[in-house]
């Protein structure tokens, strides 16, 4: 666990929290520590062990490249929605992390502070990119009313620009791993309904093409929602009441 929260430093590896893990105790002899060594994959099978990999040995799952380094908050976030935290991604927020921590190495404390706050510019991508959201009634029209074909070109002007946007970020930013994420999310929309012509396919409850389109949107727009959310939460950004409709809702 102290190797892998040292080469953490102790910050919370989730490229959204970046939480400071470690601090003073009233005890002067101790210090506090707030973060967890989380498993990537589960170490145990079963229902209570996300992301658990029958394919690694006993050796692979207790090693520190199985491991990342979290905050309590983020352990138990990730724990309990594996499909959206999955393995690959849990191991590009250490990488990324990682590599970020190297960095700061090199730098003073000032520079250390501006490394961690978000650039301007991921601000100003961040409102464009919503911005663009707003006007894609794809990722929040009534199922009922979406022509199919016109949705696939939806999702792939949406993917377009995504890959535009990215290519103006580092990526050790928060918004280029988010980025990476929805890009998957409409790789996925277009894999999965590749076998339906969708030119022909309209509003059926009862065809199974149909309902494979509705569920295979839903999916796109609750990966999108939770994006949305956080760009929003994180960069203070007004949403229309349009996409608020795709926004998680909390419990």
């Amino acid at each position: 666990m102290k190797k892998l929260a040292e080469r953490a430093h102790y910050i919370c590896s989730n490229p959204d929290c970046k939480k400071m893990t470690v601090g003073p105790h009233t005890d002067p002899n101790k210090s506090t520590i707030t973060g967890i060594a989380a498993h990537i994959c589960g170490a145990k099978d079963g229902a209570k062990s996300p992301r658990y990999d029958k394919n690694q040995t006993s050796d692979e799952r207790k090693s520190i490249d199985n491991g990342i380094w979290l905050c309590h908050d983020c352990s138990d976030m990730v724990d309990k929605d594996e499909k959206y935290y999955p393995a690959t991604l849990l191991r590009q927020w250490k990488k990324t992390h990682e590599e970020f921590i190297k960095t700061l190495q090199t730098k003073g404390f000032a520079s250390t502070l501006e490394l961690l706050k978000p650039t301007t510019i991921e601000i100003d991508l961040s409102k464009q990119l919503l911005n663009f959201f707003d006007d894609r009634r794809i990722l929040y029209d009534l199922y009922e009313k979406e022509v199919p074909s016109h949705g696939l070109r939806s999702v792939l002007a949406i993917r377009a620009e995504l890959t535009n946007i990215k290519k103006q970020l580092g990526e050790a930013t928060s918004l280029y791993l988010k980025i990476e994420q929805m890009l998957a999310a409409c790789k996925k929309f277009h894999n999965e309904l590749n076998h339906i012509d969708l030119d022909q396919l309209r509003c059926d409850s009862k065809n199974p093409d149909w309902i494979k389109f509705v569920t295979t949107l839903s999916e796109l727009r609750k990966v999108f929602g939770i994006h949305i959310a956080e760009l929003s939460n994180k960069y203070k950004i007004k949403i229309s009441a349009d996409l608020q409709q795709i926004l998680p809702t909390t419990t």
